[in-house]
């Protein structure tokens, strides 16, 4: 939340099943950045529907740097660091991934910075 609000998102949306916002380590790692950003509870599918560019995190996704621009308007997906993005979700969107040597992933909170920094409003 508070790499959104830093890098110029407009929201963050928190799938049906994220921990509640306010819960009280939330609250404290955002420092504050949680009241100045809308937070959305909605089913990724609605974005879709909706005419949003869906984009997700995996493993086997497009290497990000191949991407000059995403279309907007966009949603940026990260799953769980157990088990990713939810299969069902993938087929809205096109995949990315970080390109590494020498490890497969990255913390959750790590790749969603790099992400949201690398495809940040110029």
């Amino acid at each position: 939340i508070r790499t959104a609000l830093a890098f110029g998102y407009s929201a963050v949306a928190l799938s049906q099943d994220s921990v509640s916002p306010f819960n009280s380590k939330v609250v404290q790692s955002t420092k504050g950045a949680l009241f100045h950003l809308p937070l959305i509870k909605e089913d990724l599918k609605s974005f879709f529907e909706r005419g949003y560019h869906i984009y997700l995190t995996a493993l086997e996704g497009v290497d990000e740097r191949t991407i000059s621009k995403l279309e907007a308007p966009f949603v940026l997906v990260f799953g769980n660091e157990g088990q990713g993005v939810k299969k069902e979700n993938l087929k809205l969107g096109k995949s990315l991934r970080i390109e590494m040597s020498g490890i497969d992933s990255l913390n959750v909170g790590v790749a969603a910075g790099i992400f949201m920094y690398r495809f940040r409003k110029e």
